[in-house]
């Protein structure tokens, strides 16, 4: 009876180990896939591949006040383009915040370069987003920026 109630006992931690491997096989899967919309996204903006940066939007995008949609947005960045050239992104550092089932909240630094074409100057910022992801229709999607104040 001893071995038995061992033998059951063994199976049950091997059943929860399995599960919980799992679990974290998943999350790393997912962090990935995200990391992967994320980085898409600046690569996008950098080679200033506009379709390309809109399929990493959500179709419900909102600015922080809510009244920003996908149209909105991709009139903004239009605009962002035209304006400046040369565009590139370095020391991308994505931090996870939280993510549960399919939601996540990345924090991102990086540091930003281009070319100003009203005054033709260099800009160079550190900068620092919020940034929400939606999963939909089995696709990580950007569902919302929020600038936040660089780290020096």
């Amino acid at each position: 009876m001893r071995k038995l109630i061992l033998f059951l006992a063994l199976i049950f931690v091997l059943q929860v180990g399995y599960r919980v491997q799992a679990v974290l096989v998943d999350d790393r899967e997912e962090n990935v896939l995200i990391e992967n919309v994320l980085k898409d996204y600046f690569k996008s903006l950098t080679n200033r591949d506009l379709k390309s940066l809109m399929n990493q939007i959500s179709v419900n995008y909102s600015a922080g006040n809510g009244n920003v949609d996908k149209a909105k947005f991709k009139f903004g960045i239009e605009g962002f383009l035209k304006n400046f050239k040369n565009i590139s992104i370095s020391n991308l550092k994505l931090t996870k915040l939280n993510a549960h089932g399919n939601k996540a909240h990345y924090e991102i630094d990086f540091n930003f370069k281009a070319t100003d074409l009203s005054n033709n100057k260099r800009v160079s910022l550190k900068k620092r987003r919020l940034v929400s992801l939606a999963k939909e229709d089995g696709l990580w999607k950007i569902m919302r920026f929020e600038d936040k104040p660089a780290e020096d």
